[in-house]
């Protein structure tokens, strides 16, 4: 007969955690996962708040006023937008890379079948979407500042400004 062991696969290496710290490992598991999601969630908020940021200035200059003041002023706030938002970005870039070894941590006292399913997608493959996600909103944001300073230049001066005295 064949050997059941090649019939069954690899064999489970259980966690050596008692059942009340294991309980309390899914748990950190668990948070860490949900915290992942609401940054990403956060992330990709911070990039839309940007980009509608950038229109109601745009209508400010365009429905409101294009003194040229209002304008320059317009035009530090959407610097200031940008950087902002960047700054938010990166921030929970780094929270999620915190909860990311949280998760490394957990899954080391785990069953190997846990571990198994974990490797699945490897750290380089996991990093390179994360960082490529990264990029496409830092893209956003920097495009869209452009655009919309590039719109708040280009409105007309009012009427008054462009008479000129001989």
């Amino acid at each position: 007969m064949a050997d059941t062991e090649a019939d069954s696969g690899p064999e489970n290496s259980p966690s050596s955690l008692d059942e009340m710290t294991h309980g309390e490992m899914l748990r950190i598991y668990d948070d860490s996962v949900r915290s992942i999601l609401f940054a990403k969630q956060l992330q990709w908020r911070t990039v839309g708040s940007a980009l509608l940021l950038y229109l109601v200035m745009i209508g400010l200059v365009k429905f409101v006023s294009s003194a040229a003041g209002f304008v320059a002023l317009l035009k530090i706030g959407v610097i200031l937008v940008a950087t902002g938002a960047i700054l938010i970005i990166v921030i929970y870039q780094f929270w999620q890379a915190t909860e990311g070894k949280k998760i490394a941590g957990v899954t080391k006292s785990m069953s190997s079948f846990f571990r198994d399913v974990r490797a699945v997608k490897s750290n380089l493959e996991a990093n390179v979407h994360r960082y490529m996600l990264l990029a496409i909103m830092l893209i956003l944001i920097l495009f869209g500042g452009f655009i919309a300073l590039d719109a708040i230049g280009l409105v007309p001066p009012p009427a008054a400004a462009k008479m000129t005295i001989r």
